[in-house]
């Protein structure tokens, strides 16, 4: 229509109507990816991640070490045994004092870790729905470097542990890893397809796997040598995860793309909201609609899954007697395990034959409940078992339930997007507050539960995977009541 009366009367309302044309052409022209452009961001996202999370793994196990090794000292110099001793063999660090210290130090970083996603994320999450995902992306890739940076420096000059806490102060830039993990996924979500989100997330959750493939067996022959190496060099690896990371084209003009004129002017009128009224509006959404309310509820069994697993080196080396570092490989072996699983099973579900599992909703859904099945059964292997070849039996079985995430955050983006397509970032900044919350629960209670395991003897020291079990359980009744709007459950097929 604009072109039309350029045509006619070009000399006489040039003037006019030029101020005029440019807005609606703005909202209704902006680009849509191209196959180029969305490889680009998977590669880019899948590589960024994969770099960062290398450093944060393979200063996973070197740290608890030296955690251990602090406090051993201090034990030992404080009941004046070997107090003159300055390499105590870890061996002699095993000892109920010491690990439930060292449990108390990693439970009580769970609660401080996950304040900043608890205040910050529904700012960073408006700010990415607004002004763009990569710059919080960089915020909190630096926020977990600079984070590393203040514990490896504490435990340098041996200062008291305690202000390792301090480093969560770090994480306000960005928000923290619960933030990246949505902001990264609201950005593939801008420009991947709904019926390839979730093999999408299961083949970028399977890229960065191989980070604990990679980084736990570089960690412990390292430690091998020298406990700083590994640490000195994860802390560089994440610098570089960062620096990458610039490289990333911003998606959020891909998304808005996608919005009909209408949703782009509300999503600018809610761009003018306040914090506290986006939030309101997110949570009012989430409680809403029963279905999200349960999927979000689900997800915690990412929190307690997480929390269990910082455990795993702990645990094992304390039950099993075996050191730190050899520990460390169980974690190569869950994540080989999950790397193959998700590589095979996401490309497998494209092409799965079954009528109940070829409408993509259905599909998330039915692979979010069977890895739950897995998840429960896993832990409560590994929390029984005596010696140490069922335990792995127990943490191979609870690997199987690593589809669990990229389904579940597929199937909540496709039913948030029906209904609210113009702040999926604010949806998954505000499930990241949820996460943070429930990780101020689980990391104290699990650490309490270790400690309690202690106290009670050998026999119970796997207390808090039994305990995992148990809240995985209720969740996965929760997860049963989800029922997609238009479709028959799952039993009636």
């Amino acid at each position: 229509m604009h072109r039309s009366e350029r045509g006619r009367d070009h000399d006489s309302t040039e003037d006019e109507d030029s101020p005029l044309i440019p807005s609606p052409p703005a909202a209704v022209s902006s680009p849509t990816p191209s196959g180029k452009q969305i490889l680009q961001v998977i590669l880019l996202c899948a590589s960024a991640t994969l770099i960062l999370d290398i450093g944060l793994t393979v200063v996973l196990a070197p740290k608890i070490r030296l955690f251990e090794s602090i406090l051993c000292q201090e034990y030992y110099r404080t009941h004046d045994l070997q107090g003159l001793i300055r390499d105590i063999p870890e061996s002699q660090c095993k000892t109920k004092e010491i690990q439930s210290a060292v449990a108390r130090l990693i439970g009580w970083q769970t609660v401080f870790d996950s304040l900043p996603a608890i205040f910050l994320a529904i700012p960073y999450g408006a700010l990415s729905d607004t002004k763009g995902r990569r710059p919080v992306l960089l915020l909190c890739f630096l926020g977990l470097t600079l984070s590393t940076a203040w514990t490896l420096l504490v435990c340098w000059l041996q200062l008291p542990l305690e202000l390792t806490w301090i480093s969560s102060l770090f994480q306000c830039l960005g928000g923290g890893p619960a933030v990246a993990t949505a902001v990264l996924e609201a950005t593939i979500a801008d420009v991947v397809p709904d019926d390839k989100r979730s093999t999408i997330y299961f083949q970028l959750q399977a890229a960065v796997l191989i980070s604990d493939i990679l980084a736990n067996p570089l960690s412990s022959i390292l430690m091998a040598h020298n406990v700083w190496i590994p640490c000195f060099l994860g802390l560089s690896i994440q610098a570089l995860g960062t620096i990458l990371l610039m490289a990333l084209p911003e998606t959020l003009s891909f998304a808005r793309a996608l919005l009909p004129p209408a949703e782009s002017a509300h999503e600018c009128e809610e761009e003018e909201q306040t914090l506290r009224g986006r939030l309101a509006k997110n949570f009012r959404s989430i409680v809403s609609d029963r279905n999200v309310a349960g999927l979000v509820f689900g997800l915690l069994v990412l929190t307690i899954s997480a929390e269990s697993v910082d455990f795993l080196l702990q645990y094992v080396s304390k039950r099993y007697g075996w050191s730190i570092a050899k520990s460390a490989m169980l974690l190569s072996l869950r994540a080989a395990v999950e790397f193959g699983l998700l590589l095979i099973l996401g490309p497998l579900l494209l092409f799965l034959s079954w009528p109940s599992l070829r409408d993509p909703q259905q599909r998330d859904l039915w692979v979010a409940r069977v890895s739950l099945g897995f998840i429960v059964l896993g832990f409560l292997i590994l929390s029984l078992s005596p010696t140490v070849a069922p335990a792995i039996l127990g943490l191979i079985i609870y690997t199987l339930g690593a589809g669990f995430q990229p389904a579940v955050m597929s199937l909540l983006a496709s039913v948030w997007k029906a209904s609210n397509p113009a702040n999926l970032g604010s949806l998954y900044s505000t499930v990241a507050i949820i996460l943070a919350a429930g990780g101020v629960i689980a990391g104290p209670l699990l650490s309490f539960m270790f400690q309690v395991g202690l106290r009670l003897g050998d026999a119970w020291v796997g207390l808090p995977y039994f305990v995992s079990a148990c809240l995985c359980a209720g969740i996965a009744l929760v997860m049963l009541s989800v029922r997609l709007p238009g479709r028959p459950s799952l039993s009636e097929m």
